[in-house]
C-alpha cells in the first residue's frame, strides 16, 4: 500500500471515528484508537461490556463499510485495531473484494433467526406454564405483550442487518 492511499484512506476515516465517539474532539492514543469510540479515556475492552458500546462501534463499522465499499469479518469486528492496522485492513480489503464477499456470506443473519425461534419457544413454554399455574389472565397478558415486544425489536434489528448486509453486496460486486 502506498502512502497516499494510506492517508486519503486515514483522511476519511478520521471524521467519521470523530461522529461516532463518545467525546468528540478530545485527544486519543492512535494504538487504541476504537476503544475511544466508546471510552471517554479509551479503557480497553470497554467494547466487550456494554450493549452501548457494541452499538457505537458496530455503527461505526458499519458507515466504514459502507463508505469503503468493504465488509469486515467477524474476527475484524472484534479486534482493537491501532488506527494503522485499521487503515492498512481498509486498503487489504480494498484490493480483495473476494474477502469481503466471503466475510458478508459468514455474516449472514442466519443465527440471529435461530436466536428468534429459539426466544419464541421458549416464551411459548412460559406462557402455557403461566396459564396453568395462574388464575388470572392479567400475567398471561403482560408476558405475551413482552414477548411481542421482544420480538419486534430483534426482528428490527435482524432486518437492518440483513438491509445493510445486502446493500454492501451490492456494492461490492459493482
Amino acid at each position: 500500500m502506498g502512502d497516499n492511499e494510506a492517508s486519503q484512506i486515514r483522511a476519511e476515516v478520521l471524521p467519521l471515528f470523530e461522529k461516532h465517539r463518545l467525546q468528540t474532539g478530545s485527544p486519543y492514543e492512535e494504538s487504541q484508537f476504537l476503544s475511544y469510540l466508546t471510552s471517554r479515556d479509551g479503557e480497553r475492552r470497554e467494547i466487550d461490556r456494554s450493549f452501548r458500546a457494541t452499538w457505537r462501534l458496530n455503527r461505526f463499522l458499519d458507515e466504514v463499510e459502507t463508505e469503503f465499499v468493504v465488509a469486515f469479518s467477524v474476527a475484524d469486528r472484534k479486534k482493537d485495531f491501532t488506527l494503522d492496522g485499521f487503515v492498512n485492513r481498509i486498503a487489504h480489503l480494498r484490493r480483495n473484494k473476494r474477502g469481503s464477499l466471503a466475510s458478508l456470506r459468514n455474516r449472514g443473519t442466519q443465527s440471529d433467526v435461530s436466536v428468534l425461534i429459539t426466544l419464541n419457544f421458549l416464551g411459548l413454554w412460559i406462557l402455557a406454564l403461566i396459564a396453568v399455574l395462574t388464575e388470572t389472565d392479567v400475567w398471561l397478558y403482560c408476558f405475551g405483550g413482552l414477548l411481542i415486544v421482544v420480538n419486534a425489536a430483534l426482528l428490527s434489528v435482524i432486518w437492518k442487518k440483513k438491509r445493510h448486509v445486502d446493500r454492501l453486496k451490492g456494492l461490492i460486486m459493482d
